[in-house]
């Protein structure tokens, strides 16, 4: 049930109502199968985009399964850091930068970055970001015998790092594929006794199916969602060399127990519309607990609130309490060697406060699960008029961060969207640009320039801000003055 930080549609030109936003993205795929595979998918060196032609990423199985063997059968097949497996993370990131047409010029976010770019360049600041690493995880899939895909989410992800009108272009961002079978192996490794949770659909087709059995399909669900986080960091960390460059890892999933109680209770309301007898106990059940929260209207909320808290009572209970905890402790531990290794990690901080709050869950239910200390948690920001300051403020959807940058009315060519999966790639190009100012930064001096009040300015009225909301230009001009590199 990990999600992306769900995107939300807003139409062109329209005022945003962000209290509730609802629905997960909406996440198209491309299948990269073996009947139309071009014979150039891997084989040239990354050039600037402006002189290629628009790339494919249409690849065979066979040559994905190459690039992506598992680490117990890899023997002499193309590794993790490969040239080869460099050349097919970038041409993914390529195609991406090229799918959609350049947004509108209209756009209030638009036009905030490209006052940015304006500003950049009369300070003689860097204005792109190129040979900067930038790695973007979770948003390509080799499932085992059938194909590679691409979500449409990642594209969107790529696009507001690197694409026509953000401010990293040029960097060099690489799509890491994920082999799901490698996966499996890396959770099985670190969870004694681990066995996969089932789809809430799947679950609910059990014959007995109680709140207590969603509960512990809750607490599955979240433990494997900090284990996706590890195994993305512990992925990008075998692919960066010993050179001494910063590297930055972007994330824009997230899991949370009021994601996971509203995922499940849909699955519930779904079956009970297409086949009431078989959740009737359960439905009543839930009915009955809701009835317990007068102060919630909405009887589908209540029943989030009810599993929201049966997912927090299985995860205090064993097996769950002992796996999660061997689930932060190996996620800690992947973050600080990225850290050793030079990779910043950037995350974004996720959008289900306003549905939490719509039901009363308490605050550690919007605690992100993919989260950890060492990375920097991203939130998102209506910036308003992109000429003023004075009406900045922290979306209303999103989940308390470190940071926060735009992430309502964004554009990257197909409308006008929110989330912080859009503020998260946003702070990922400021990043970029600081080490393009100075490429002997490494992560702890990108943080601290961040979090510096000189750079990062308080919105007022709200505490899911820690720090502010980050100015991208003094960032890059504090960048440029640090005189030297700190060390890891």
């Amino acid at each position: 049930m990990t999600s992306v930080t769900k995107r939300i549609r807003v139409p062109a030109g329209a005022a945003v109502d962000n209290e509730s936003p609802t629905g997960d993205a909406a996440v198209r795929s491309t299948p990269l199968g073996p009947d139309n595979c071009p014979p150039d998918v891997i084989d040239s060196a990354h050039g600037p985009l402006s002189h290629r032609a628009p790339a494919s990423v249409t690849l065979s199985l066979a040559q994905a399964q190459q690039v992506l063997q598992p680490r117990s059968s890899r023997g002499g097949q193309l590794l993790p850091g490969s040239a080869d497996s460099i050349r097919l993370e970038r041409r993914l990131a390529d195609e991406a930068i090229l799918s959609e047409p350049p947004p509108a010029s209209n756009n209030p976010v638009v036009q905030y970055l490209a006052a940015t770019h304006e500003k950049l360049a009369a300070e003689g600041l860097p204005t792109d970001a190129t040979g900067v690493r930038v790695f973007v995880v979770g948003q390509a899939f080799l499932q085992p015998g059938r194909s590679l895909e691409i979500t449409a989410h990642g594209r969107d992800v790529v696009r507001a790092i690197a694409g026509p009108t953000a401010l990293a272009t040029g960097a060099d961002v690489r799509v890491m594929p994920v082999n799901t079978d490698d996966f499996g192996r890396y959770v099985s490794a670190t969870l004694d006794g681990w066995t996969w949770p089932p789809s809430p659909r799947e679950a609910l087709q059990k014959k007995k199916v109680t709140l207590k059995s969603l509960g512990d399909l809750g607490a599955r669900d979240l433990i494997k969602s900090v284990m996706e986080s590890a195994y993305y960091v512990n992925s990008v960390r075998e692919r960066v060399p010993s050179d001494g460059k910063t590297s930055l890892l972007c994330i824009t999933m997230g899991d949370t127990v009021a994601n996971t109680a509203t995922l499940i209770n849909d699955a519930v309301l779904t079956q009970a519309e297409a086949d009431g007898s078989r959740v009737s106990a359960l439905s009543e059940e839930l009915l009955s607990r809701s009835l317990a929260f007068p102060d919630i209207d909405d009887v589908g909320a209540a029943g989030k609130r009810v599993i929201a808290d049966e997912i927090r009572v299985a995860l205090a209970r064993e097996p769950w309490a002992s796996q999660l905890e061997t689930a932060r402790q190996a996620l800690s531990a992947e973050v600080r060697a990225a850290r050793e290794r030079g990779i910043l990690v950037i995350k974004s901080s996720g959008n289900y406060l306003a549905v939490a709050k719509a039901y009363g869950v308490p605050s550690d239910a919007t605690d992100n699960f993919m989260a950890a200390p060492g990375m920097l948690v991203v939130g998102a920001a209506d910036i308003g008029d992109p000429d003023r300051d004075d009406d900045d403020r922290v979306a209303n959807f999103s989940d308390p961060a470190d940071v926060v940058q735009a992430g309502v009315h964004i554009d990257v060519g197909e409308g006008d969207e929110a989330g912080t999966s859009f503020s998260n790639p946003i702070m990922v190009s400021i990043a970029a640009l600081m080490l393009k100012a100075n490429p002997r930064l490494d992560p702890a001096r990108i943080v601290a320039i961040l979090e510096n009040p000189r750079v990062a300015r308080k919105l007022p009225g709200d505490d899911r801000d820690r720090f502010g909301i980050v100015d991208p230009v003094p960032a890059v001009r504090m960048a440029r003055d640090q005189a030297g590199r700190s060390s890891h």
